[in-house]
């Protein structure tokens, strides 16, 4: 299903649930390894977004995530969330996915570039826990 990009089966929330658990160590591995990997948006959250004018939830995005027996989740995104869901709106690999986020966010200092792999990786392992995303090599 993964690989295929194919989430319509009745039971995808257990399988999601099954097939993420520890995903967020294995995702580690790979950076530490620097291992080229696919990351695929998974279904099962969506997204909400709230008028920018009206400032008294103080929010202006946020994505509910589907759990298999309990209330949904709530996860506020930001900026760089926003972009980098856009950017996994099609399965990617990682590598890609760093270059297309480098030239959204261009920095010449080589530590704010660190930083800033950082962030995306963190983002990513972030992802992986609240069950947004996917990841197979």
């Amino acid at each position: 299903d993964l690989k295929n990009n194919n989430f319509k089966d009745i039971k995808f929330l257990l399988k999601r649930d099954i097939y993420n658990q520890g995903l967020s160590n294995k995702l580690e591995q790979f950076y530490d390894n620097k291992i080229d990997f696919k990351i695929v948006l998974l279904p099962g959250f969506k997204m909400i977004s709230f008028d920018k004018n009206d400032k008294t939830l103080g929010l202006e995005s946020i994505i509910e995530i589907k759990e298999l027996n309990s209330n949904p989740r709530i996860y506020e995104l930001d900026e760089i969330d926003l972009i980098m869901l856009e950017e996994l709106s099609r399965p990617i690999n990682y590598f890609n996915l760093i270059e297309k986020m480098k030239e959204y966010f261009e920095d010449e200092d080589r530590e704010s570039e660190s930083d800033f792999l950082t962030l995306l990786n963190g983002r990513l392992i972030n992802y992986t826990i609240l069950k947004i995303i996917s990841i197979y090599n």
